[in-house]
């Protein structure tokens, strides 16, 4: 089962991400919203299917350095 993702870390690139889970992937998660707090990263997308099942599904951020575009779900623009 897929576990839901919208966490805010105000005062860093990205303010929210979005997505979801499967909970065999959680550490991938981790990894993502460890980057956020650090202000690593602008803007993401990122999908990965296993055998036709979607099982990350994250995105969030900005597509540009003034923050002007926010980013979308993977595959949708």
């Amino acid at each position: 089962m897929a576990s839901p993702l919208v966490s805010r870390f105000p005062g860093y690139g990205i303010s929210q991400v979005n997505g979801t889970t499967d909970r065999r992937f959680e550490q991938v998660r981790e990894v993502v919203e460890s980057r956020v707090r650090r202000g690593s990263e602008l803007g993401l997308s990122l999908a990965v299917d296993i055998d036709g099942d979607r099982v990350v599904d994250l995105w969030g951020g900005h597509r540009d350095a003034a923050s002007a575009q926010s980013s979308t779900a993977p595959g949708s623009g």
